[in-house]
């Protein structure tokens, strides 16, 4: 079945096509307005080195700047961390401080101890709270982790907002792809429908048109059945014999050569003796 036929069925049954695309018209609507729109937020925090591991020591002099001292074991402690945030424990206790929504702290792509973290929510408003919320959170988890080993201050990891929470901003392209979604499965969905129900009509049409012939066909055989056989009846009971044996009778009656023969017979014929 081609593009061609397919449209000369929607032509045809359109009474069918409509409806059917009208409800996966409304279908596609009540999907977009049943996805709540989600807007997401995003920061990122990076570890910096103790004070101790800035300022050095007699021996090893530090460079006085957090930023150009990253070596590999802040790497570790911001995977460590990361992990600690995302945990379903930390998970409750931040559902209990409003971050209700879908939260994730990952590792920066680029290399370092740089941590991204991203929040989703049903408003703008709220999703930027629930950042500030994960943010101070997320800070404060580190330095926890070091109270209980016990760390001195001056030896501490610190962090630092280096991309503070955005605006949060609407996602739409979830919300676009599933009504998409929603609007090709309903309109594939009447086109089936249309095409089924023109293939149920057409079978009942010609099974209908098959059998007003079949009967038709038998009353006109039985018709001249009953014809031929009053016919030959006629021919047959006709004078109580057959036209055919009446005809050759009356042909030979009526031929002048047996009308002859039988003149000459009798003219030649002996005559009847006298003594009888």
């Amino acid at each position: 079945m081609n593009l061609a036929e397919i449209w000369r069925i929607i032509l045809k049954r359109w009474y069918i096509a409509v409806p059917m695309l009208l409800l996966a018209v409304g279908l596609t609507a009540a999907v977009d307005q049943a996805i709540a729109v989600q807007y997401q937020s995003t920061s990122m925090i990076s570890l910096l080195a103790s004070q101790q591991a800035t300022k050095g020591t007699n021996t090893l002099p530090g460079t006085e700047n957090p930023f150009s001292n990253f070596d590999s074991s802040l790497n570790d402690t911001a995977d460590f961390l990361t992990r600690r945030v995302n945990s379903p424990t930390d998970a409750q206790q931040l559902a209990t401080l409003g971050v209700t929504g879908k939260y994730s702290e990952v590792l920066a792509a680029s290399q370092g101890p740089f941590i991204m973290l991203t929040v989703q929510g049903p408003s703008a408003a709220s999703t930027e709270a629930q950042m500030t919320t994960l943010i101070n959170y997320t800070t404060q988890a580190l330095q926890t982790l070091q109270d209980q080993e016990n760390v001195p201050t001056v030896d501490m990891i610190r962090s630092d907002v280096i991309v503070p929470g955005d605006t949060a901003v609407a996602q739409t392209k979830t919300r676009l792809q599933d009504t998409l979604g929603a609007a090709a499965g309903g309109f594939a969905l009447a086109i089936l429908v249309t095409i089924a129900v023109h293939s149920i009509l057409e079978s009942r049409r010609k099974g209908r048109k098959g059998g007003r012939s079949g009967n038709s066909g038998s009353g006109s055989g039985s018709g001249s059945a009953a014809g031929s056989g009053t016919d030959s009846g006629s021919r047959r009971t006709r004078g109580g014999m057959d036209t055919d044996t009446v005809s050759a009778r009356f042909n030979a009656l009526t031929d002048p050569r047996d009308l002859l023969d039988s003149d000459r017979s009798a003219l030649i014929s002996p005559l009847p003796d006298a003594r009888d």
